[in-house]
């Protein structure tokens, strides 16, 4: 299991590979997949697999092994996170 620590200013979590992410109205999202300095991957989906790049400045609240963002699990998945950002997409490609 990953686990990294985050300091976001005054707040600092642990998030975990495989916690659960859930948007501020209580709907998932889905589970971390990883963890990078600026985002968490979230793969959504149970045979079709998306991954939602999700900033960590938009995490509320993290409660043992789950994850709230500050916005709702349908505005998240309308933000354009399916597309790794600019900086994940050149770590990606050398």
């Amino acid at each position: 299991m990953i686990n990294s620590m985050v300091d976001l200013g005054e707040r600092q979590w642990s998030f975990h590979v495989g916690d659960t992410v859930y948007g501020c109205d209580d709907h998932k999202l889905g589970r971390v997949k990883a963890v990078t300095p600026t985002h968490l991957v979230v793969e959504k989906g149970f045979l079709l697999h998306t991954d939602y790049y999700v900033p960590l400045r938009a995490v509320a609240n993290v409660e043992s092994g789950s994850i709230y963002l500050d916005l709702t699990r349908d505005e998240a998945l309308h933000r354009g996170w399916d597309r790794p950002p600019a900086n994940e997409r050149t770590a990606q490609t050398g």
